[in-house]
């Protein structure tokens, strides 16, 4: 989820969470929105649950989610991270 702007990102990245499990914020992820890979069961994006992830640790990946579902949980996530406002 994450481009060239993060400091170290010729050996990480960042991503967030997918469940199986509904949360109301949660972003449901329909087959149409898998270019590659998918679930069995509905898979939901938790936006909230950021963290980073090593490219060696990339062992066994479940697809990849197309840019309008990344558009929309990075949208998602700047929810959780406002801009502070200027006083």
């Amino acid at each position: 989820m994450s481009g060239d702007a993060h400091p170290f990102s010729a050996v990480e990245c960042l991503t967030v969470g997918m469940t199986t499990t509904e949360r109301s914020d949660g972003i449901a992820v329909t087959d149409e929105d898998w270019i590659r890979g998918g679930s069995d069961v509905t898979a939901y994006v938790s936006p909230w649950y950021v963290t980073t992830i090593k490219y060696r640790d990339f062992d066994d990946q479940q697809g990849e989610l197309s840019p309008e579902v990344v558009r929309e949980t990075v949208d998602a996530l700047h929810r959780y991270t406002p801009h502070p406002t200027e006083t």
